[in-house]
């Protein structure tokens, strides 16, 4: 978290100005009502009129370097959180290896972001400040106490200063309550995230109540976590303050004796009173602040060794794919289930390749291997040579279209392009060639999606994540079952339109392609057999 301080470092330094002045100005308040006291006493009107004056002059500037420290304040803990959190998504979206994504939840992932960042900011940014208000207080008061009268500076800062050793003390305690409640509510989000992704199970098998139910249990344990982490900081509060007042009144009751036996004048207790009542909460506050600072500790480490976790990268980069991805003796499993047992074969560039194979039987893992989601259990995949285990990513040269095809809630424009400068006229023909028809205009590419693509059929979805994949033209296209929610008319034409790719090496997984049309495959790969080798290729128009 030390990098989000340095880059923000000005706000934090006019934080701290502002925060000096303001106490200074807070502190000669004191000392000018108390002096007012003094004169009060001997009526000389003249010098009351001058120190009121004063008097309201040093509390509209020190209302007004407050205010001014709570802007510096604000400023500097939201650009923290704002750089936390765009880093923190930034690791997700850039760096974190798929294998590693596709073994966590998004409830897990959201929970952290919403609520690990959020104490973050609470708990840690916004303390930082907090404690920078409250040390400058209690090191200006200190100094002026001391100034004023040494011995009861003295019995102050011991009998107040006690109340800091509190979150120390319990230190333990108020991490394990802030790590049960942040696990509490990373359980729950993802449990929350599960049943609206299962709403239509959830709704066709009638299961409202118990998972109504469910949720209750859950929301419990999450807010019976959050009451026990309020109740830890309530019992460190409580005793700081037991400790305060009695410190308090002990520092009081010598302020008093000091003007019974006539050490301290009227204005002097004023001054006393008032400088006490200036260190005694700031002190208070403190203790509470460290509790919060130490309470989220390891929620810290663990969001900094994840975002400071670096990315295995080798130093090899393909940015194309000349020759041939080559699988060797692969062996892969998932517990005891073995998928492929010294699994062999070849992906030639330029090739066409329709992958088959029963349900299960290993086709979508094959594309998972090859997209380094997991890692082989024993054999080796090699791209042009080069182990996939060398290789930084293989995102350069291979597009894959997912049979549960993805749309952003954005323009037909954005989802074809993906934000890069491509031309109207170049959209246009590839949603023809999909038969997007009535979508191949400047007025159609501006039609939104929806969140996840409601505005349109499955088919159609289906067609535009293929357009998509068809503008990009990397060397290895990757389609997984193409022709899942297309009808009849539209299953001729996106055979026709996937045949037609020339210049790529095409995968598709497939068990709806019309037998007539295999033959323009160079290679039908039977994952149930291993593969199943054509003698000869015919020529036809796909060829």
């Amino acid at each position: 978290m030390k990098k989000y301080i340095f880059k923000n470092k000005q706000f934090l330094i006019a934080s701290v100005f502002c925060a000096i002045t303001t106490s200074c100005f807070a502190v000669a308040v004191q000392f000018v009502k108390g002096n007012l006291l003094d004169i009060a006493l001997t009526n000389n009107m003249e010098r009351i009129l001058q120190f009121i004056i004063l008097l309201i002059i040093l509390i509209f500037m020190e209302i007004l370097f407050g205010y001014l420290f709570d802007n510096a304040k604000s400023k500097f803990n939201v650009l923290c959180f704002e750089d936390l959190r765009n880093d923190y998504f930034k690791k997700i979206i850039c760096s974190m290896q798929m294998q590693e994504y596709n073994s966590k939840t998004q409830g897990e992932l959201m929970a952290k972001y919403t609520n690990d960042l959020a104490l973050i900011y609470t708990s840690y940014f916004q303390s930082i400040t907090l404690l920078i208000e409250l040390l400058t207080k209690v090191l200006i008061v200190t100094i002026a106490l001391f100034y004023f009268n040494a011995i009861l500076a003295l019995v102050t800062l011991f009998l107040l200063t006690t109340p800091l050793y509190i979150p120390k003390i319990i230190e333990k305690q108020l991490k394990k309550a802030k790590h049960n409640y942040a696990l509490a509510v990373e359980t729950h989000l993802s449990k929350i995230s599960e049943w609206l992704t299962g709403l239509e199970v959830i709704r066709n098998y009638a299961m409202e109540s118990k998972i109504s139910k469910l949720f209750a249990s859950s929301n419990e344990r999450t807010m019976n976590a959050l009451l026990s982490d309020e109740q830890m900081r309530n019992k460190a509060t409580l005793l700081t303050t037991l400790i305060s007042y009695v410190s308090h009144f002990i520092i009081l009751a010598i302020s008093i004796i000091f003007v019974g036996v006539g050490y301290f004048t009227a204005g002097s207790f004023l001054i006393a009173f008032g400088m006490i009542d200036q260190l005694s909460y700031p002190l208070i506050a403190l203790s509470r602040t460290i509790q919060n600072m130490v309470s989220v500790k390891d929620i810290i480490k663990a969001a900094d060794d994840f975002m400071q976790q670096e990315t295995k990268l080798n130093g090899c980069e393909l940015q194309s794919f000349e020759t041939a991805l080559d699988i060797k003796n692969v062996s892969f499993g998932y517990e005891n289930h073995l998928i492929f047992h010294k699994f062999n074969f070849v992906f030639e560039k330029g090739k066409k390749y329709l992958i088959q194979g029963e349900s299960g039987s290993g086709k979508t893992t094959l594309i998972n291997l090859i997209l380094k989601y997991y890692q082989v259990q024993s054999g080796i995949i090699m791209i042009d040579g080069l182990p996939l285990n060398d290789l930084d990513t293989v995102y350069n040269f291979i597009t894959v279209v997912r049979q549960e095809a993805f749309i952003f809630n954005d323009t037909i424009r954005n989802n074809l392009s993906l934000y890069k400068d491509i031309s109207d006229d170049e959209l246009i023909a590839v949603l023809k060639s999909v038969n997007l028809k009535y979508l191949a205009t400047k007025e159609g590419l501006e039609k939104c999606a929806g969140e996840n693509g409601n505005n349109f059929s499955g088919g159609e979805i289906k067609r535009l994540s293929l357009a998509r994949a068809l503008l990009r033209k990397t060397d290895i296209l990757i389609l997984d079952e193409p022709l899942a929610n297309l009808d009849d008319e539209n299953v001729g034409i996106v055979e026709d339109l996937i045949l037609s790719v020339k210049g790529q090496t095409l995968l598709v997984i497939s068990h709806q392609f019309n037998e007539t049309k295999l033959q323009y495959f160079d290679e039908v790969l039977d994952i149930n057999l291993q593969s199943l080798k054509k003698e000869s290729i015919k020529e036809g128009v796909y060829a």
